[in-house]
């Protein structure tokens, strides 16, 4: 069973969770939002629905992408299925920096891969990252690794970690409720990146990105 989760936490109540990680990427506007979902699949249905491209200006084309919310006991979760902000350090730096304990997670089975981070009051504590087959890790091991066996961190592994932290399990629906769920468009000026690749990409070295931070794991 593959598995495809890209999941920002911090220990507080989801609607400040929203509130800051606004904060963390103040170049997020929010175009659409929607809340008191009956339950994650009516906030994954209403996520789909948004994601289509807006007008950016003169012939530019901006795609709005959704981001999902809910209280997990007494977690805030922010699902974010591009994998964008749960591999940003920067934004994960200032998120933490506002709101305290922040854990990230991306789990990506199509291309075998896994990545979790822990960052306190605006530093990183703790990374694990296993792709290519192998794991490399950064900060001191946390508690909560305890008995698991991170030489092939992945799915199992991955799993065990947020239910230590007290988070559901990544394939069940959380303990608790209130999903929300909000439809942005980022503002990042990308034209010195996308100049730098165009010139690589003329030369068959690369291809042209559609946003920030897929280049981190694949």
């Amino acid at each position: 069973m593959g598995m495809h989760i890209g999941l920002i936490a911090g220990r507080i109540p989801v609607a400040r969770l929203r509130e800051a990680m606004l904060q963390a990427w103040p170049e997020l506007e929010v175009v659409a939002s929607q809340e008191r979902f009956a339950d994650v699949g009516a906030m994954s249905a209403w996520m789909d629905s948004q994601q289509r491209g807006v007008p950016a200006g003169g012939s530019s084309v901006s795609r709005v992408e959704v981001y999902g919310f809910w209280q997990d006991g007494a977690w805030g979760g922010l699902l974010d299925p591009t994998y964008v902000l749960p591999s940003d350090a920067a934004g994960l730096y200032s998120l933490s920096a506002e709101i305290g304990t922040v854990v990230s997670l991306v789990v990506e089975t199509v291309t075998g891969c896994a990545y979790f981070t822990c960052f306190e009051a605006g530093r990183l504590r703790r990374m694990i990252n296993y792709s290519d087959g192998e794991v490399t890790t950064q900060g001191d091991p946390l508690p909560e690794e305890a008995g698991i066996d991170l030489s092939e961190f992945y799915m199992d592994e991955a799993g065990a970690l947020c239910r230590a932290f007290g988070l559901s399990t990544l394939e069940a629906t959380p303990k608790s409720h209130s999903f929300e769920a909000i439809g942005v468009i980022d503002h990042t000026d990308y034209s010195d990146v996308r100049a730098e690749l165009a010139n690589r990409a003329r030369d068959n070295e690369a291809d042209l990105p559609r946003t920030k931070a897929w280049w981190k794991f694949w």
